[in-house]
C-alpha cells in the first residue's frame, strides 16, 4: 500500500501525527525513530517540490504608481503587484492579460507570499506569514502593503521611491490555467488561474532575467513552449484525420466501430446489431491482414494505414470470439 502524503493546506505537525499513526507505516516501520525519519522525509519532499515550483515561476513588471504611506508614524510601501484587464507590452511574440480573479484561489489558500526589492531574497520587505505584508485581491488587481524593516536597503529604497527613481512593481507567479488566442496573426495569452509567490518594487524592467539567485522562465520561453505545443497538437489532429479518412476509404464504419470497441472494452454486453457490424467489417478488413511489401501495390506509403486497419481487424476478431 502507498505511504501517506501531505495533503493540500495541511500543517507539518498535523501531517507528522497522522503519518506516525498510519497503519501502513506501523506495519512496515515498527521502530518509532525510523517511522519519524520516514514521515519527516515525506514532508521535506513536499517542501522541495513547492520550492521547485517557485523556482521556475515567471516574472511580470508594471510601470504603476508605488507610494510611501504612513500609519501610526510608520512608513509603508504600497502598490499593485498585478493589474487586471491590462494588456502587457510585447513579451516577445505575444501580449498578456491577467484576468480578474486570477489569483483569488491562491490568496485564499494563504500561501506565504514575500515582498522583495528587485526580486532579491536578501532584500526582503515583508512576508504574509510574519504579518509584515498584506496582500488583497480587488477589482483592479493584487494590492500589497509592506511594512519594511529598519535596514539600510529598505530605508534607501524608500528614499529612492520618494525621489521617483523606483516606480515599477513586479510579481512572480506560476500559471495553473491559461488560454491562448490568435487574432490577425497576433497571439494573446490570458492568465486565468495562477499561484503568486512574491511581489514588490523593482528598479527597472531590464532587471528581469539578471537575477542569478532564482530560476525564472522568460516570456520568450513561454511563447516558444506554446508554439511547440500548438504545432504538436496540430500535427496530431492532422494524423488522426488522415487515419480516420483511411478507414472511411477502406469502407470501414469508423465511428460505429469505435463506439462498439469502447463499449466492449468496458465489458458492456453487445447487441445483435453490434455483432453484425463486427462480422461485416471483419470481412472488409481481411485483405489488410498484412501490410504491402515494398515495391508491391501501395508500397511503404500504405504500411501505416494497413497496419492500423489490421490492428482493428484483430481487435474485432478477439471480441467476436468472446460473444
Amino acid at each position: 500500500m502507498p505511504l501517506p502524503k501531505p495533503q493540500k493546506g495541511q500543517k507539518k505537525q498535523d501531517f507528522l501525527d497522522s503519518c506516525m499513526a498510519n497503519s501502513v507505516m506501523n506495519n512496515e516501520y515498527p521502530s518509532e525513530k525510523q517511522r519519524y525519519a520516514i514521515c519527516n522525509s515525506l514532508w521535506q519532499k513536499k517542501e522541495e517540490n513547492n520550492m521547485d515550483k517557485e523556482n521556475i515561476c515567471e516574472l511580470r513588471t508594471y510601470p504603476i504608481e508605488l507610494r510611501i504611506s504612513e500609519e501610526n508614524g510608520k512608513e509603508k510601501i504600497t502598490g499593485f503587484g498585478a493589474v487586471y484587464n491590462s494588456r502587457s507590452v510585447d513579451l516577445g511574440g505575444f501580449t498578456e492579460i491577467v484576468m480578474p480573479g486570477c489569483f483569488e484561489r491562491s490568496l485564499k489558500e494563504n500561501k506565504d507570499i514575500k515582498s522583495y526589492f528587485n526580486h532579491d531574497p536578501n532584500k526582503i520587505l515583508g512576508r504574509t506569514s510574519a504579518g509584515t505584508l498584506k496582500v488583497k485581491d480587488d477589482k483592479n488587481g493584487v494590492h500589497y502593503e509592506a511594512d519594511p524593516p529598519n535596514t539600510t536597503y529598505a530605508n534607501d529604497l524608500k528614499e529612492s521611491m520618494k525621489r521617483g527613481d523606483v516606480k515599477h512593481s513586479s510579481f512572480a507567479f506560476q500559471v495553473i490555467k491559461d488560454k491562448w488566442e490568435e487574432k490577425n496573426g497576433e497571439h494573446t495569452r490570458y492568465l486565468e488561474d495562477a499561484d503568486i509567490f512574491e511581489l514588490g518594487p523593482v528598479t527597472d524592467p531590464a532587471y528581469l532575467g539578471s537575477n542569478s539567485k532564482v530560476r525564472y522562465r522568460s516570456a520568450e520561453k513561454v511563447y516558444e513552449e506554446y508554439l511547440k505545443k500548438e504545432s504538436l497538437q496540430r500535427a496530431e489532429e492532422e494524423k488522426e484525420e488522415e487515419i480516420r479518412n483511411s478507414f472511411v476509404e477502406a469502407g470501414i464504419e469508423y465511428e460505429r466501430l469505435s463506439d462498439v470497441l469502447i463499449r466492449a472494452n468496458r465489458g458492456e454486453e453487445l447487441t445483435n446489431s453490434d455483432c453484425d457490424l463486427i462480422n461485416a467489417n471483419i470481412k472488409v478488413l481481411e485483405k489488410y491482414s498484412k501490410a504491402p511489401l515494398d515495391g508491391a501495390e501501395g508500397g511503404k506509403g500504405e504500411e501505416n494505414k494497413a497496419g492500423r486497419l489490421n490492428l482493428m481487424r484483430k481487435q474485432l476478431e478477439l471480441i467476436e470470439k468472446t460473444l
